[in-house]
C-alpha cells in the first residue's frame, strides 16, 4: 500500500470517456473528491495532453502542476476537495490501458483493461489499490455500441474500473435465483455461438451458487457479465461485476472440453470476492492462490469427473503451487476449516485490503490452531 493511503481517503469518481472508431485520441473527464490530511499531493495522469485542470473550484495552470505523469495539488488547506481533470488520451497499442481493435468485417471495439498500473492512461486518479472509492463510469460512443461498465457503488481501486463499448453480440441474458443478472457478450461474428453463451451463463451461475453456499457471503456486486475481447494481455482479467476474457478462449471452451471452461469461469468468478470484495494489496500472490483453491473446491462440481489437482495441464496451472499452500491446510483444519477462515476473512475485511497475516488469523481463529507460522512462512516467491 502507498503512502498516500496513510493520508488520503478518496470519496468517489465520476468518470466520462469519449469514445470513436477512427478519432486518434479519446477525451477522458474526471471528478474527484477526496480528502486528505496533507496540505500537498499529487494524483497520477498519464495523457497526451492535459486540457483543464480545476481545483476545489479554481482553474489551475497545467504548465505548472502536470509534469506529464502527474498532478500536484497544493494549497490543500481544507479537508474536503473536488479535483477535476479534463484529458486526451491514445488508445493503447498493446498491453495495458484502453484498447481499440477493428475487425476484418469493419467492426470496432474498444474495451480497458488497467492491471495493475495502467489507470492513469485512462482516467485522473490516486492510483493506489489501497485507496478504494465508489465509481460511477459513464462511456460516450457511437449509438448502435453496447457499453459495458463495471461502475460499482461499492468502493474498488483505480485499477479495477473497468469498460468495454462496440457492436457487442449478446449471447445470453439471465438472473439467478438471488437476483443477479448474468450476460455474456462477445464480438459481432461469434453471435451465431448462442448455445456456448448459454453453456458460460450456466457456469457463472453455478460457481456463484458454489461460493455463496460454502462460503456462506453473498455475490458482492449487483451484477455479473462476461465478454469477451480481442487481444487481452492475459487469459482473463475479473473486475466487480465486468469480466473480460481472452477471445481465444471462446474457441477453447469447444475444443478443451469441460474441465477448461469450468477452471476459467470459476476462477474469474471467484475473484468477486478474493480480489475484488477483498484485495490482498502487497500481497498479491495471496489473490491468485486463493482463486485458484476457491475455483478448483468447486471444479468437481461444475464439471463432473474432473479431479483439479490431479493434471499436469490446466489454465491456472502458473498459480498452483500457491493454492497447493492453502490446500495443505486442510491437513491441519479440514476443508470446512479452510472455507470457515475465508468466511471470515471475507466478512471482517469486506471492501478493504487485508494480506496474508490477517487471513492466518482468520484461520486460527476459526480452528483453534495457531497458523501464524503460515502467514511467516508464505512470501509468495
Amino acid at each position: 500500500m502507498g503512502e498516500r493511503a496513510s493520508v488520503l481517503v478518496v470519496e468517489s469518481y465520476d468518470i466520462g470517456l469519449e469514445l470513436d472508431p477512427v478519432a486518434e485520441f479519446f477525451r477522458s473527464r474526471t471528478v474527484v473528491r477526496f480528502a486528505c490530511e496533507q496540505k500537498a499531493t499529487f494524483a497520477d495522469l498519464s495523457a497526451h495532453s492535459v486540457e483543464k485542470v480545476v481545483l476545489n473550484g479554481h482553474v489551475l495552470t497545467v504548465a505548472e502542476v502536470w509534469d506529464g505523469a502527474r498532478l500536484t495539488l497544493s494549497g490543500l488547506d481544507t479537508v474536503s476537495h473536488v479535483l477535476e481533470a479534463e484529458a486526451l488520451f491514445p488508445y493503447a497499442a498493446e498491453g495495458r490501458g484502453l484498447r481499440r481493435s477493428t475487425d476484418p468485417d469493419g467492426t470496432t471495439y474498444t474495451y480497458g483493461m488497467n492491471f495493475p498500473h495502467a489507470s492513469p492512461r485512462v482516467f485522473c486518479c490516486f492510483d493506489d489499490p489501497g485507496l478504494r472509492a465508489r465509481v460511477k463510469l459513464t462511456l460516450t460512443a457511437p449509438q448502435e455500441w453496447t457499453r459495458l461498465v463495471n461502475g460499482t457503488a461499492e468502493p474498488i481501486a483505480p485499477y479495477l474500473v473497468v469498460g468495454a463499448a462496440g457492436p457487442w453480440a449478446s449471447l445470453c441474458r439471465t438472473t439467478i435465483p438471488s437476483g443477479v443478472p448474468l450476460a455474456v457478450y462477445a464480438r459481432r461474428y461469434r453471435a451465431a455461438g448462442l448455445d456456448r453463451g448459454k453453456d458460460i451463463a450456466d457456469l457463472m451461475a453455478r460457481s456463484i451458487a458454489f461460493y455463496e453456499h460454502h462460503l456462506e457471503v453473498a455475490y458482492p456486486y449487483e451484477k455479473c457479465e462476461v465478454v469477451f475481447v480481442r487481444d487481452l494481455p492475459s487469459l482473463a482479467f475479473s473486475a466487480p461485476g465486468l469480466i473480460l476474457v481472452n477471445d481465444k478462449v471462446f474457441d477453447f471452451v469447444a475444443t478443451r472440453g469441460p474441465r477448461y471452461a469450468a477452471t476459467v469461469i470459476s476462477h474469474e468468478v471467484a475473484h468477486a470476492w478474493i480480489g475484488g470484495l477483498v484485495d490482498c494489496g502487497d500481497d498479491a500472490w495471496l489473490v491468485e492462490a486463493c482463486a485458484t483453491y476457491l475455483s478448483r473446491t468447486a471444479i468437481p462440481e461444475l464439471a463432473a469427473g474432473s479431479d483439479p489437482w490431479a493434471t499436469a495441464e490446466s489454465p491456472d496451472n502458473a498459480y498452483a503451487p500457491d493454492a497447493e499452500l492453502i490446500r495443505q491446510l486442510e491437513n491441519t483444519i479440514g476443508r470446512e476449516g479452510v472455507l470457515r477462515g475465508l468466511r471470515l476473512f471475507f466478512d471482517r475485511f469486506a471492501h478493504r485490503n487485508a494480506g496474508r497475516a490477517e487471513l492466518a488469523a482468520c484461520w486460527s481463529e476459526t480452528s483453534g490452531h495457531d497458523l501464524s507460522a503460515w502467514a511467516a512462512d508464505r512470501t509468495g516467491e
